[in-house]
């Protein structure tokens, strides 16, 4: 496995297949292969040695997690139908309350984050373009940067923040929450506004996976004023949401380019909403790989270069 999400979805297909014992091989001594994903490794952990009907080695498992830094909210661990059967353990009460408290204390201390890419030169008449682009979820801005920096060297300003939403490792963050997104995204646009003359009518959202969703949905919704999205990997199990959003009519006249693995679980989500789009007229293009998981494609400065030729047609 090259990539935690191949892994997962390897895991995955074992679970749904009823081969528990299978699925937790994958995962066993793996939490040290992905730091980020650490707290995920030990959570599926559990759940599988729980349906292994394996209680005390589950809560080892997340006890370990905790010890390692990881954190749970208490709802994904008190409401988690998979872990359904420790729910009678004092143990497990015991871990899930200590578990909350650190989710608390560490999401109380988090803040939002900025990596700015300046391009070289003065700025044009009307302004920079500005490309903002959002982290996948389980990830930060520092691992997001170099994907989507080569912009600047055409004169863009490139924008990656880092939400302040916490995941469950260590160190890295998620945009589960759109208000927050929302908020966030505002607030740093705004300030590099401050900082830079930006050309309000050049400005594009881009995103990986949860970030790529958010990339989409929220300048269809308009609560980003922006001229197009380019959406990498988008998180997209189903669309109707989005087909409520369009219902209602786009909030400004949008491009969207949408790039997809064809072994992506999204792939068939992402053809969809294409589909979606285009009888919304909305312009958008399906950019597919066939041979790309859930990740970055190899060449992305050139696929950043055809997806702003594209929304400049």
């Amino acid at each position: 496995m090259t990539s935690f999400s191949e892994l997962f979805a390897a895991v995955q297909t074992r679970r749904e297949s009823g081969d528990f014992a299978g699925a937790l091989a994958l995962f066993e001594g793996r939490e040290s292969d992905f730091a980020l994903q650490k707290g995920l490794v030990f959570l599926v952990r559990a759940e599988l040695l729980t349906e292994l009907a394996q209680p005390d080695r589950a809560i080892d498992s997340l006890d370990a997690a905790l010890a390692s830094g990881c954190r749970y909210k208490r709802s994904w661990l008190d409401e988690n139908p998979r872990l359904s059967g420790l729910r009678g353990s004092p143990r497990f009460r015991e871990l899930t309350e200590r578990s909350a408290r650190r989710y608390e204390e560490d999401s109380a201390a988090a803040r939002p984050e900025l990596t700015l890419v300046m391009p070289a030169g003065s700025a044009p008449p009307a302004g920079y373009p500005l490309l903002v682009a959002l982290h996948g979820n389980n990830s930060t801005m520092s691992d997001t940067v170099g994907h989507w920096s080569s912009p600047a060297r055409a004169g863009w300003v490139v924008a990656v923040p880092q939400s302040s939403e916490i995941g469950v490792s260590p160190g890295a963050f998620t945009w589960n929450e759109t208000e927050r997104t929302v908020r966030e995204v505002t607030a740093h646009i705004r300030e590099i506004g401050k900082r830079t003359q930006l050309d309000p009518d050049r400005v594009v959202m881009g995103g990986f996976s949860m970030g790529g969703l958010q990339a989409i949905a929220l300048p269809l919704t308009a609560r980003i004023r922006a001229r197009a999205f380019i959406a990498v990997a988008a998180w997209l199990p189903t669309i109707g949401e989005f087909a409520t959003m369009l219902d209602r009519g786009p909030g400004r006249d949008l491009s969207g380019y949408i790039v997809v693995g064809g072994r992506d679980p999204s792939c068939d989500g992402a053809k969809q909403l294409v589909a979606l789009l285009v009888r919304h007229r909305v312009r958008a293009e399906l950019d597919l790989r066939d041979d790309l998981g859930h990740e970055y494609p190899p060449d992305m400065p050139q696929t950043l270069s055809r997806a702003m030729a594209f929304m400049s047609a």
